[in-house]
């Protein structure tokens, strides 16, 4: 089955409520956060979330290819800021799948 089949046998599904939830989580547009553990929501935990960036090899006129940031004290401090960044321990759509 493809994912298309699949998501309009979601959204047509007669069972309880589930089209319906799956149509509340699918339109939603906000995401809270928390470092108290959520409760009768839907969530995911973001303990171990990896922090990606992208540092570039970019080669100058005359010399060999250096990172960007070597370069760019602009894109240091940037990448040092993503680095730095820390999330709350878990996101959460608020609302109750009822």
């Amino acid at each position: 089955m493809s994912e298309r089949e699949i998501l309009e046998k979601i959204r047509n599904c007669e069972e309880g409520n589930i089209a319906e939830c799956f149509e509340k989580w699918a339109n939603a547009n906000k995401i809270k956060e928390s470092d108290e553990f959520p409760k009768d929501v839907y969530f995911v935990c973001l303990e171990k979330v990896k922090i990606r960036y992208i540092n570039p090899l970019v080669k100058l006129q005359e010399k060999k290819a250096v990172r960007v940031s070597e370069i760019s004290e602009k894109v240091k401090l940037d990448i040092e800021k993503v680095l730095q960044f820390k999330t709350k321990k878990y996101a959460y759509l608020d609302f109750k799948f009822a």
